[in-house]
């Protein structure tokens, strides 16, 4: 033992030296296997199955490219993925957020800004290199793909990062262009479907489709003299939206109270919806979204009564005849 730190003592400016040439060649190997891979286009875009291959990619610095058109004109959706990554590491902002689709801007990101401040700012934090695994195909021009993004380990020493982020990216293509939707956004669906009783009205807007879930935004029109609110959001929730095989999709309701929900007497409320239904490309479409306890407040009121001898107004304590518990299922 003795002997061995007397040779490392003797001999410590050699191994330092031979450790530091070590150090070296192992940085070099990794940008060489990195390049190599890159210029070989390896990805596992090839496949129309579904997890069947992958893509390691590091990042590399693209010359800016002002028009719209010729940012978006790629020969693959990797290849659209990579230069968007490319764009968001570089801070090139601008560029990344042409390379969106217009449902994506409209229903998100309606705004440069609000991209860079919600996605760019929070993903792009620092330097990310980035994995590619082909997660579904939607339709012959629509794919999905999962990206997880992790620290560059050139630059942080670290061969593997816990703590990645991930994300889902729609590729939209229409010719030779191709568009991406983040966030885990798929699509945008409008719709005109309503209801109406003696008590409210329920108008369905639309509905965004998520890879984790699905949000419909909804009007509420309350006709009574009382408030009400669509459900109390505790256990055993009883919003929820069924498919065309009778499956039913419960609203998150972690993220809403009964005062979210609430409508006030003879007023109007836009909300949106988030259902716990995550997105398959063989999914039944949805046929109804059920209300089956909306649930009046107060059931007295105050009524405003005109007094003709003194030009007076009063108000008098009405007792309702509304029912405590109001049902309604729209088609959709």
């Amino acid at each position: 033992m003795f002997k061995f730190l007397g040779y490392f003592k003797d001999s410590r400016k050699k191994i330092i030296i031979v450790l530091v040439c070590i150090l070296v060649i192992i940085y070099a190997l990794i940008k060489l296997f990195n390049y190599a891979k890159k210029e070989e286009g390896y990805s596992e875009g090839n496949s129309s199955s579904s997890n069947d291959t992958t893509a390691i990619v590091t990042n590399s610095n693209e010359n800016n490219d002002n028009n719209d058109n010729n940012l978006v004109k790629v020969d693959t959706s990797e290849d659209a993925i990579k230069k968007f990554v490319n764009f968001c590491n570089s801070g090139n902002v601008k560029d990344a957020y042409k390379m969106l689709t217009s449902e994506c801007k409209e229903s998100l990101y309606n705004t440069e800004e609000k991209f860079s401040n919600n996605y760019v700012k929070k993903i792009f934090d620092k330097e990310r290199s980035y994995q590619i695994v082909k997660w579904s195909n939607i339709n012959e021009n629509c794919e999905v793909y999962k990206i997880t993004f992790s620290e560059d380990p050139i630059i942080s020493g670290k061969l593997s990062e816990n703590n990645g982020k991930q994300d889902y990216i729609s590729i939209i293509r229409d010719s030779e262009t191709y568009k991406l939707s983040v966030s885990g956004f798929i699509k945008k669906e409008n719709m005109t479907s309503e209801k109406k009783n003696n008590y409210l009205q329920i108008n369905v807007l639309n509905r965004l489709v998520f890879v984790d879930y699905e949000l419909y935004t909804i009007k509420v029109k309350n006709i009574i003299n009382v408030d009400f609110t669509l459900d109390d959001m505790k256990d055993n929730t009883k919003i929820y939206v069924e498919d065309s095989d009778g499956t039913k999709f419960k609203i998150i309701n972690d993220e809403y109270t009964s005062e979210t929900t609430r409508v006030p007497n003879d007023k109007e409320k836009e909300m949106t919806l988030k259902f716990d239904r995550k997105y398959t490309s063989d999914n039944k479409n949805i046929s109804k979204i059920v209300f089956s306890r909306i649930s009046i407040l107060n059931r007295n009121y105050y009524q405003e009564v005109y007094n003709t001898v003194d030009n007076s107004v009063n108000y008098e304590e009405k007792m309702s005849t509304y029912p405590a518990i109001l049902n309604m299922e729209i088609n959709l």
